[in-house]
Order: C-alpha cells, then sequence, then structure tokens
C-alpha cells in the first residue's frame, strides 16, 4: 500500500492541481486513515478544485462540445435575450464595430453552455446533497446569461464570465395568440409583443439546462430516446443499448408495424427506455420549453402535420366542386389531417388563393362508407374558420392560408382506407390550389406521442405533464441505483478509467481475472454506494467531497505492488493503484504548480470568448487531442495508455519547459522564490570546489582590484577556471568592454603563498591573440572566454585565491570575472552539491523519496556531467546562446519585469502581447544571463530528463 505522504501527493495533483505544502505532509505523517482521509478531502476547495469538478463532469456529460456554439438561440422565447441580440447586432452591422456585440453574445452563450457543469460543481463545493444536480429548481448563471434569462442577481464581479449564482428563468415565454414577432435576415428576430406566453419554467438540475438537452438533442424518430439513455447511463447506471442483445432477424428487423411498441425484440429495451424518453416531452430539439406554436407541446411537425398526399384541386367554385381521394393507413386513434399548401396573395389588389373544404367521406378496401364528416362543423382548429350559407348547402372551412386542419374520423380497426373530400378553391397565380392528405394520431393539447409509450418511470407515470421532467429527477434521485451510478460516474475522474464490468463472454482473453476483478469491484462498489446514501463517518447524505475521499483511500487508489504468481489474481488488481496517465490538463497543471511555468499558456482575445488562460496542453487549438484529450463531440474518450505520437508531444514539452524554468529560475527569480533550484548556485558545476562571481570596478593598473576567492581546497593539482562573460562592444561608438589580468595567487590559511601565476606568461588556449594578447606585463581579454589556470595545492585547508584585474569599462555594466577552484567530478563539493539538489528534485518532480547514492540520482547525476562537458567543450559563456522557448507561457516574466504584457484594443476586441523591446533588452542588454561554468545549461537536460520520466507523466 502507498504510504499516506504519497497517496496525499497524488490526490493533491487530483483535486488540487499542486503539490502538497509542508504543513499537509507532516499532517498525515505516521497517521491513520481517518487523518489522511480529512487531509485528502481539505484539498477539496479553490479554484483547481473547481476545475477538476468541471472537467471531470463534462468527461461524462460531454456538454463542452457546445462551449463555443450558440447554446441559446435566437427564437423569441427568451425576450429579454431576443431584443437585446436584435439591438446589438444591429448597432455592429451598422458601425462595423462588433466588440460590444461580440463580448455580449461570447458572454451569454458561455453562461448558457457552462450551467450544468457549473451546477454539479455548486452542488460539491456547498457541500450540497448530489442529488439536487437533478432537482435543483435553479440554473447557474453568469451575468450575461441570468440577464438574458430575465433576472438580475447580485454578484461579486458584474463584469466576470466565470462568476456563477443560481437562478431562475423569469423570462420566458410560449408563443401563443398575441405573440408578435419581426426578423431581419441579417440582423435577427425582435419580438414585439410577447403575448401572454409567460410561464414557469419548469427546472430539473442539469436535465432541463439547454445545452444538456442540446448535446443530446431530440429528433422526428428519436424522440428523446437518447436524452433517456445518457440520463439512464449517467444518473442510474444503466447503460440500456447493453442491457439486451440485439437481433439480427432478419424478420424482426423488417417489421414496420410500431416495433417499440409491439416487436418482443425491441420492446424489451424501449418498454423502459421510452417512458423516460416521455419525461422530457416538453423540451425540443435545441432544449426550449413548449416551442411550438400554442405553447402546448414541443412535438415535432411533421408527427402533428405530416406533409401527406399532394392534390391539385382544379375546382374554382360550389357547382364545380371536385372530389379528392386519398389512399391512407390509419389506426383507431387517428385523425385526417388536410393541408393547404400554396397559398397566394398580392396585397392590395383582391388576388387571393383560398381552398375551400366541403365533406370528407371514409371508405374501407372494399369501398365501404366508415364515416363522413362536414368540415363546416370543425372546432378547436387555428387554421381557418367556417362559412354558412343561407341554404347550408354549400357550408364548408375556408383555408387562407398555408396550414392545416384536424378532422376526427371514427376508424373501426387499423388498417387501410381510402379519403374522399368534396373541395374547391379561390383559383389565383399560376397554379391550382394543392390539397394535402395524411393521417396523424395527434390531438390538440396532446406533450407526447400517442404512438409511443406514456411518459413514466418505474411503472407510475407523472402527474402533471406540464412538469413531468421535474417530477422524474424526483424519481431518479429516490431510486436506489442513484448511489451506485454515482460511484460509477466519479471513479473515473480519480481512477482514470471506468468501472471494471463483466466480461461478455466465457472465451474471452483473461475471462476469470476479468470477472474476478469486476466482482471486486462491484463490492467496493457497494459499499462506497451504501455510505454515500446515508453519510460516510456521520457525516451528511450524498456528500461527493465525501464520496471523493473515501475513493482515495481505498485499496484500489492506494495499492502499489502485487505479489504472489497468481495469474488470475494479477489480472484482477491490474486495475489497482491507479497509476494512470496523467490527462493534458493535469499535466500542464503539475508543471505549473512544480515549476511556475505552463507550456504554451497565452489569454484568448475577448471575442473568444473572453481573456481566459489557455495552454498548449489544455487547448483544442493546442496538443489537447493529440495528447489524448477529448473535445467532447468526435473524441470522447480519453486515451489512457502512451502512443508514439502522444511520447512526442510528452517529449516537446519537456525540452520546451525545462530551459525557461531554469533560466528564470537562476537569472530572473532571487533564491528565495525559487520552486526547484534554490540552495545551488548556477556557477556550482560537477568539479568546483569553490565558486565566486566578481564585479571589476578599476579601470587603470595603478588602482586595480584584487578579487578574492576563500574556501577549503584539498591537496593536489587543481584547475582555477577564470570567464569574462559579459564583454561589449557598440559598432557605432567604438565602446569596448575588456577584462586585463595582471596576476593570480594562491594563499594558505597561514598567508603563506603557494601558488602564484602571472597572466602575460601563461598560455591563453581558446582566449589567445588575435582575440586576447597581453600589452606589457598582463593578459588583455577581448571577448566572452574561458581561461584555465593549472595550480598545485600542497596540503588541505582554507585557501584564498587572489587576481589582480582592471577593465577598459563600457556600457551600463561593469566588466565580470567569474572565478571558481576545480578538482574532480567525483569528490569536489560542487559534485557533492549537484547530487544533493538531485535528491530534492527527484523527490519534488518524481515524489520519489531516494538518497544522494541511489540509482535514480546516479542516472541523473551521469547524464549532468556528460552535458556539462560537451557543453564546456563548446566554450559559449551565454546562458542564450541557443534556443529557449520562455516565449512560450504569456506569464512568463510575471514577478520578473513589470509591465512585459501590451493590451492590444481591435474593434472585434482585445487581446495581448509581449513587449519584446522590454524584454529583450533585459535578457540581451541590461541582464544577460551568463553561464560561464555550462552548469546551468547542464539543469536543463536533467530537467527535460526528469519531465520525461514515466513517474511524472503518470499519476
Amino acid at each position: 500500500m502507498a504510504s499516506p505522504r504519497y497517496t496525499l501527493r497524488r490526490a493533491a495533483l487530483i483535486f488540487a492541481g499542486r503539490l502538497p505544502t509542508a504543513a499537509e505532509y507532516a499532517s498525515v505523517a505516521g497517521g491513520d486513515d481517518a487523518t489522511l482521509r480529512r487531509a485528502v478531502r481539505a484539498l477539496m476547495t479553490g479554484p483547481a478544485f473547481h476545475e477538476f469538478l468541471l472537467r471531470a463532469t463534462n468527461d461524462r456529460l460531454l456538454t463542452e462540445r457546445h462551449v463555443d456554439d450558440q447554446t441559446i438561440e435566437n427564437r423569441g422565447h427568451l425576450v429579454a435575450f431576443d431584443n437585446e441580440y436584435y439591438r446589438l447586432h444591429a448597432e455592429a452591422v451598422r458601425t462595423g464595430r462588433w466588440q460590444e456585440f461580440a463580448r455580449w453574445h461570447q458572454g451569454v452563450q458561455h453562461g448558457a453552455a457552462r450551467a450544468p457543469l457549473e451546477l454539479v460543481a455548486h452542488v460539491v463545493g456547498n457541500d450540497l446533497p448530489f442529488t439536487e444536480v437533478l432537482t435543483a429548481d435553479y440554473v447557474m448563471a453568469n451575468p450575461w446569461a441570468a440577464s438574458a434569462y430575465g433576472t438580475a442577481p447580485t454578484f461579486v464581479d458584474a463584469d466576470d464570465p466565470d462568476e456563477f449564482l443560481p437562478v431562475k428563468i423569469a423570462g420566458y415565454y410560449t408563443k401563443r395568440q398575441g405573440y408578435q414577432e419581426s426578423f431581419d435576415p441579417g440582423i435577427g428576430l425582435r419580438v414585439l409583443n410577447p403575448g401572454p406566453g409567460l410561464v414557469d419554467h419548469p427546472h430539473a438540475g442539469l436535465l432541463s439546462t439547454m445545452v444538456f438537452l442540446r448535446r443530446y438533442p431530440t429528433t422526428a424518430t428519436n424522440r428523446n430516446r437518447a436524452r433517456a439513455r445518457w440520463t439512464y447511463y449517467h444518473f442510474l447506471g444503466v447503460d440500456v443499448e447493453k442491457s439486451a442483445s440485439r437481433t439480427t432477424d432478419p424478420v424482426a428487423l423488417a417489421d414496420t408495424d410500431n416495433p417499440t411498441m409491439k416487436n418482443p425484440a425491441c420492446t424489451v429495451c424501449h418498454s423502459v427506455l421510452d417512458p423516460v424518453a416521455g419525461a422530457f416531452q416538453n423540451f425540443g430539439d435545441v432544449g426550449f420549453y413548449r416551442d411550438q406554436w400554442g405553447g402546448l407541446d414541443s412535438l415535432d411537425g411533421l408527427y402533428k402535420d405530416p406533409e401527406g398526399e399532394k392534390r391539385a384541386v382544379e375546382a374554382g367554385s360550389w357547382e364545380q366542386r371536385e372530389t379528392v381521394t386519398a389512399p391512407l393507413t390509419l389506426a383507431l386513434d387517428s385523425q385526417v389531417v388536410l393541408g393547404f399548401v400554396n397559398d397566394y396573395w398580392v396585397g392590395g389588389t383582391g388576388i387571393d388563393r383560398n381552398l375551400r373544404l366541403h365533406r370528407l367521406a371514409l371508405h374501407d378496401t372494399g369501398g365501404n362508407v366508415v364515416d363522413v364528416v362536414d368540415l363546416v362543423d370543425l372546432f378547436g382548429q387555428t387554421c381557418g374558420e367556417p362559412v354558412r350559407t343561407a341554404d347550408a348547402s354549400s357550408d364548408h372551412w375556408v383555408i387562407w392560408s398555408d396550414c392545416s386542419v384536424r378532422v376526427p374520423v371514427d376508424v373501426p380497426a387499423d388498417g387501410d382506407y381510402v379519403v374522399e373530400v368534396t373541395t374547391w378553391a379561390d383559383q389565383a397565380g399560376d397554379e391550382p390550389a394543392r390539397l394535402a392528405v395524411a393521417a396523424s394520431p395527434y390531438r390538440l393539447g396532446d406533450a407526447w406521442y400517442r404512438d409511443m409509450r406514456a411518459p413514466g418511470f418505474g411503472g407510475e407515470s407523472p402527474p402533471d405533464a406540464a412538469r413531468s421532467l421535474p417530477w422524474l429527477a424526483r424519481r431518479i434521485v429516490a431510486d436506489e441505483r442513484f448511489a451506485e451510478a454515482a460511484v460509477g460516474f466519479w471513479w473515473p475522474a480519480i481512477m482514470g478509467r471506468d468501472l471494471a464490468v463483466p466480461p461478455p463472454e466465457s472465451d474471452d482473453v483473461d475471462f476469470d481475472g476479468r470477472l474476478l476483478a469486476a466482482r471486486a469491484q462491484a463490492s467496493t462498489v457497494d459499499s462506497l454506494a451504501a455510505g454515500f446514501r446515508t453519510g460516510f463517518h456521520d457525516g451528511s447524505p450524498y456528500n461527493v467531497k465525501d464520496l471523493l475521499a473515501e475513493i482515495v483511500v481505498s485499496d484500489w487508489f492506494r495499492a502499489q505492488t502485487f505479489e504472489g504468481g497468481d495469474p488470475v489474481r494479477a489480472e484482477a488488481l491490474r486495475q489497482a493503484g491507479a497509476r494512470r496517465l496523467l490527462t493534458p490538463e493535469e499535466l500542464a497543471h503539475k508543471t505549473e504548480s512544480i515549476t511556475g511555468f505552463r507550456w504554451g499558456r497565452w489569454i484568448h482575445p475577448s471575442a473568444r470568448p473572453f481573456r481566459r488562460e489557455t495552454d498548449a496542453l489544455s487547448d483544442l487549438e493546442g496538443y489537447r487531442l493529440i495528447y489524448g484529450g477529448i473535445d467532447s463531440d468526435g473524441m470522447t474518450d480519453r486515451l489512457r495508455e502512451m502512443n508514439s505520437v502522444m511520447a512526442a508531444v510528452a517529449r516537446s514539452h519537456a525540452v520546451e519547459s525545462s530551459c525557461p524554468i531554469v533560466l528564470r529560475e537562476f537569472y530572473g527569480l532571487p533564491e528565495e522564490q525559487r520552486r526547484l533550484f534554490g540552495g545551488i548556485d548556477a556557477a556550482v558545476s560537477p568539479r568546483s570546489d569553490i565558486v565566486g562571481k566578481f564585479k571589476v570596478a578599476a579601470t587603470t593598473r595603478a588602482d586595480a582590484d584584487t578579487l578574492v576567492l576563500r574556501g577549503h581546497l584539498t591537496a593536489g593539482e587543481r584547475n582555477i577556471s577564470l570567464a569574462f562573460p559579459n564583454d561589449y562592444w557598440n559598432a557605432d561608438t567604438l565602446e569596448d568592454r575588456n577584462l586585463r589580468l595582471d596576476r593570480l595567487v594562491v594563499r594558505d590559511a597561514a598567508d603563506l603563498e603557494v601558488a602564484s601565476v602571472e597572466f602575460e606568461a601563461l598560455d591563453a588556449g581558446a582566449c589567445a591573440p588575435p582575440l586576447a594578447d597581453t600589452e606589457g606585463d598582463h593578459l588583455v581579454v577581448y571577448r566572452p572566454c574561458r581561461l584555465d589556470v593549472p595550480v598545485e595545492i600542497p596540503a588541505g585547508g582554507i585557501h584564498e585565491v587572489e587576481v589582480v584585474a582592471w577593465a577598459d569599462q563600457a556600457g551600463d555594466q561593469l566588466a565580470v570575472l567569474d572565478m571558481a577552484v576545480e578538482s574532480d567530478t567525483v569528490n569536489s563539493a560542487g559534485a557533492r552539491a549537484i547530487r544533493n539538489k538531485l535528491v530534492d528534485l527527484i523527490e519534488t518532480v518524481l515524489g520519489v523519496e531516494v538518497d544522494a547514492s541511489s540509482p535514480d540520482v546516479e542516472a541523473a547525476y551521469r547524464l549532468y556531467v556528460d552535458v556539462w562537458e560537451r557543453r564546456r567543450e563548446t566554450g559559449g559563456l551565454r546562458f542564450l546562446d541557443s534556443a529557449c522557448a520562455y516565449g512560450a507561457d504569456i506569464r512568463y516574466f510575471d514577478g520578473v519585469l513589470e509591465d512585459a504584457l501590451v493590451e492590444v484594443v481591435e474593434d472585434w476586441g482585445l487581446y495581448y502581447r509581449y513587449d519584446w523591446e522590454r524584454i529583450n533588452g533585459l535578457l540581451y542588454r541590461d541582464a544577460i544571463p551568463y553561464d560561464s561554468s555550462a552548469a546551468a545549461r547542464a539543469w536543463v537536460a536533467v530537467l527535460a530528463y526528469l519531465l520525461l520520466d514515466y513517474r511524472y507523466l503518470y499519476l
């Protein structure tokens, strides 16, 4: 079992996106499960935990598919939204300035699209019972969405698109008599008069949010079944599609006689699925409530008013009336639908085509009259009106516009019939009037399909059809399966995989082991669900934070090793321990938490949709999909194992992150703010015993500086490394900074001279003329250069190394001399310091406790030395003499350089960019980062090596 310390580290990365603090580690030292549980639960707070909740919820619901779409459409139901849309859109079209409209519109859509995820985060974050994600009688909204819903709660920051509060949809209108609108194709719809259609919008938690309904839309044939299927899956743990095998019998598949109601091969699933589909009866294809005209239902138009067979009506008067016939298949509860499909009218001229209907006769296939209806007696119609004549012989129904009337008929039995309609028309235009004849079971006032099972759940029916979805939500959370489903809902967010299921076939590979795993996990789920229902350890029922903590302290999360040779047991425990690949978002958070650097971080422009920070791993336009993430659309399942493409992304992340991290740590931040390299100087190399950096202020030999480096040296041959890193030359002014070296002396603790070197007599090596020369009795160094001076130390002890130097000063800096006394890569003080720092790094980055002699440290040290030696051979003294992607993080210079970002305002919005003049001035003129010892660049390679370690890339 993993230690409490290691378990807490993994939990902190999941829930808090960071490493535990020293105090948090101390709280679990030597503690029991209860102590660990409390520490894990305490991590569940703040923005990172909020983001975890959003991400985990979306991994299940996949509603982020619509985060950049129009979740709320300009359709005339949310009047506040529709009229503000029209006003701002018209202004943008008129002026060509889109910033205000884009920000407002994206604000509304962002608020609507995030509603279900924010509801879950609100419920969990505030320790409310998880049942409220379905039973909430409110919707979560940001300031823009709240306004669109016709409400105005008090936000802390009304300009923050990510602040969400619970609100009611108070301004929702169905379209009833009296509703008036206008539509401009280039702008949109404007509501002139909403009429009397204001309704009490029925909230059912996330089930009634527009984006959930849009993510699982209904169609004329689907009829809410997708909504029902995913409701069962997410909140009852039932995958209806897998609850029974699908038939391949061609006879059964060819059945067209309402198979979902009658065919046993279909009813086995649809008897469960369709009543729940019916409970969604009031919500249309994009999530609006009772969006059909009249505000009575959301049934599709083809069901209510099918197109049917079209017939030309040639007759132009009662005297010329004709009989139009059409064959129909009718059920017992069918009505005949008569539609006028080609209205024609020329305003102010009296030219008007109208359809007139006298009588309908229904015949069976034998020609017998089954029913006769005088159409003047129709009632409850919204299409046309009755016309009664003086002698009543020509009483009829007239239709003025494209619409249809419904004719109730007495049908003795389901079957085929022939409809005869006596009709004529007021003819106008270039073609005769056309009559469409069809059949429909719809009755005015129906909210659900008559050819499907009635709305319900568990054998019960909702008492109020208008509020059937809230009724369903209450029934679901009261179901025993809701708690088990909640365990399955949250399990993958921690474990990285769904709960194990029994293998379907006994001859499947590793059947016994997989079956054992499924049974073992089922037992765990039962236990967790029981505690979730009643409350863990005297806590409140349905508390998700408690459930998450229980999963973390379980054996399934903490298991580390399996002992024994039983292959069945080994397969069963393969999922234990949750050693899983970090998601792209988790990897981005981990790197930022440990190093302060976020690879590819930038700020979205205001119109896409706000100034939101994202990064190369988390963004769809970056590597999110390539690194196994999802887009909630085409990619809905995360990849859990590394492949070659993902490995390439991980390599780029490590390589492009390590250099800027080291650059900022050693050259940008004070030591107390460093996260990784505190306590070690950039000049400490594998051979260094003593290091020092000196500014040379003297400008003449007469006032030459004596620079003193003091420290402990062991006996033997030593190398004194001297480097001039900050050369300066201005071609315009001919200003030239040069370093002048006279003499080097080594003194022991008794102040006795034990070694000395005259620089003019030294073989300058790479610093030889013409790059440097001797001038009189000293050495002049004209370029960035390193000198190696060998000396012999007769006895160990405290020593001082003195260098007499002055400089030709130029530019804004004094000349610099870097000095180091070196021995070997095994016994030097620098080697020990580097090994000790590697111990810290491996523990911080990989979470592995090691000592200076461990294999992990030895491998990293060998890499460090190899890179350092090759770097020394090149002779370069600047850290930035090769690529370093510090520009990959828009926040990179926070705390290092003030005002490094420039805000750029355009008509469509605003964005940020770097002030490259100031940044380049810092890095290449004012504070050039020098790496005289080649040690800092070696740390870059080692850090990249650690960031590529599987223990870093996996949780």
